[in-house]
C-alpha cells in the first residue's frame, strides 16, 4: 500500500501544470466517483482540480498506520504539489505533530485562496470549502486551543511561504464555471481568460495579508479571553 501512495505522490509532480505553466489548456470532463458512492462531475487535464480531487480521494485511503510517512513526503513537495495536498499532510499530522499539522492547514489554505484569488472567474472560490473538508475534524479539534492557534497563524504570516508555490493556479481556476462549460462545449481556454494578469498579484498578496493578521488578531483576542 505505501508504495502505491508514494508512486501517486511522486505522479503529481510529473503534470505540467504542476510546474509554473501558465497557459492556453484544452480540459475535458470526467466523472468521479468516491469511496461513500457519491458520483461527481470534474474537469480533468494538466492537473486541473478533477485529477488533483482524484488522487487526494486515493490518498484519504491510505492507512493510518503509514500517516507519518505520508505526511513526510507531502511536505516536503509543498512547493511543487498543489496546496489542496497540504490538507492531507495536515490530517495526518494531526495526532503525531499538531503544531506541524496546524501550519500546514493555514499554509494550504492561504496558498488556495491565493491561487484561487487571481482566477478571472471568482466562482473558483466556490472550491475553498471543499479543500477545507479534506482536512476535517483532525483540524477543528486542534484549533480549539487558542495559543497554539495563534502561534501557527503567526508563523505562516511571518514564514513567507504563502506566496512561494511553483504550481500553477490552473489546478483551482479549473474548477471554475466558465473552465467547466469550455470543457463541456470541447473548447481551449487561454491564459488571459483563466488567470488575472501578474500586475494584480500584489493586490492580492496585500489582502491576504491583511487577512492573515485579522485572523492573528482574532486568536490574540481569544487567548487574552481564555
Amino acid at each position: 500500500m505505501i508504495r502505491m501512495l508514494a508512486l501517486l505522490i511522486a505522479t503529481l509532480m510529473t503534470t505540467p501544470a504542476l510546474a509554473q505553466v501558465d497557459g492556453t489548456y484544452t480540459p475535458t470532463i470526467q466523472e468521479i466517483t468516491t469511496q461513500d458512492n457519491v458520483t461527481s462531475y470534474f474537469v480533468m487535464g494538466d492537473g486541473a482540480f478533477g485529477d488533483a480531487f482524484a488522487t487526494m480521494a486515493s490518498l484519504i485511503q491510505g492507512s493510518p498506520a503509514y500517516n507519518r510517512q505520508i505526511a513526510d513526503d507531502l511536505w516536503e513537495r509543498r512547493d511543487r504539489n498543489a496546496p489542496v495536498f497540504l490538507m492531507e499532510a495536515a490530517r495526518r499530522y494531526a495526532d503525531i505533530d499538531p503544531d506541524r499539522a496546524l501550519y500546514a492547514y493555514f499554509l494550504g489554505r492561504a496558498r488556495s485562496l491565493y491561487d484561487a484569488m487571481r482566477c478571472v472567474d471568482s466562482t473558483a472560490m466556490q472550491a475553498i470549502p471543499l479543500i477545507d473538508e479534506f482536512a476535517g475534524n483532525d483540524i477543528a479539534r486542534l484549533m480549539e486551543d487558542p495559543v497554539r492557534l495563534h502561534a501557527q497563524l503567526s508563523a505562516v504570516y511571518s514564514s513567507g511561504e504563502v506566496f512561494t508555490s511553483q504550481v500553477s493556479p490552473w489546478w483551482i481556476c479549473s474548477s471554475s464555471d466558465s473552465v467547466f462549460f469550455a470543457a463541456a462545449n470541447g473548447q481551449s481556454i487561454t491564459r488571459d481568460e483563466w488567470l488575472k494578469q501578474s500586475s494584480e498579484w500584489v493586490s492580492v498578496q496585500n489582502g491576504l495579508n491583511q487577512n492573515l493578521l485579522n485572523n492573528i488578531q482574532v486568536a490574540a483576542n481569544a487567548m487574552v479571553a481564555r
